[in-house]
């Protein structure tokens, strides 16, 4: 395929690579939850980190950096974060992420998340408003502290669709939206509860909830019959979480989960 879009390119082949990257993305996503989740026997750390590599993304490295700090290899993770320059065409925003990712792994080193000093917690709460998945890693450690970050709501300005949290605009939806999404209990346990108030179209929204690497856990159909959905979040640890409401593939509605366990 890739091969044909070289020669042939169209915007239909390239949509349909895009959407075998993403079942190969979920396919890998899915075996490392399974390799992670395993209570017959004790995983093997370099399968993990082979499928987690088959990601071949800026959010799979990182990934894969944590996963070797938290075995207490931080050279091995310094190499992954030193090489993804050269691996992926990064943004402006992504290489500021990338260095704060980084430095917050500098910061932890060896030392386990839940036995951080409070000099390491200080430095820790500089990163939490950076944005990217720099904020998320930090925002998620600082909730085992008791950390609390409010839920972001959705208001209408203008005609232009923003997020308010913490008395900052967060960043703007695709589209002017007019749903409602309510989230509960939140923080949650074991079931998170979505009750969507809004004109269905006739082909229903999608509802999505991503980890904090934008991976996708799992998708509902939200019809005008069914819209109020329950998320089993029994299986996935404490820490922050996302979700998205999509009508005709944009984004109209979005918010924090969080994961208290």
């Amino acid at each position: 395929m890739g091969a044909k879009y070289q020669t042939h390119p169209t915007d239909a082949i390239a949509d349909t690579m895009n959407l075998y990257r993403l079942e190969m993305d979920e396919a890998a996503y899915l075996m490392t939850l399974h390799i992670k989740n395993d209570t017959l026997s004790p995983y093997v750390p370099d399968s993990l980190y082979t499928w987690i590599s088959n990601f071949d993304s800026y959010e799979g490295d990182l990934w894969l950096a944590r996963e070797y700090l938290a075995a207490g290899s931080p050279t091995l993770a310094a190499q992954v974060f030193n090489g993804i320059p050269s691996k992926y065409t990064l943004t402006t925003a992504q290489q500021s992420d990338l260095n704060n990712y980084a430095a917050i792994a500098n910061l932890i080193g060896t030392t386990s998340v839940y036995e951080l000093d409070a000099t390491a917690l200080t430095a820790l709460r500089s990163y939490d408003n950076v944005g990217g998945h720099a904020e998320g890693w930090a925002q998620n450690i600082l909730t085992w502290y008791g950390a609390h970050y409010p839920v972001e709501y959705v208001t209408s300005s203008q005609g232009e669709q923003q997020l308010i949290g913490n008395g900052q605009i967060r960043f703007q939806q695709d589209a002017v939206s007019s749903f409602k999404v309510a989230v509960f209990p939140n923080p949650a346990n074991q079931v998170v509860n979505f009750a969507v108030e809004g004109d269905l179209s006739e082909k229903g929204e999608v509802l999505v909830v991503k980890d904090m690497h934008n991976r996708i856990l799992t998708k509902f159909m939200v019809t005008s019959s069914e819209s109020n959905i329950s998320w089993d979040s029994s299986i996935y640890p404490s820490g922050l979480y996302f979700f998205q409401l999509y009508s005709n593939g944009k984004s109209i509605e979005a918010g924090k989960i969080i994961l208290n366990k």
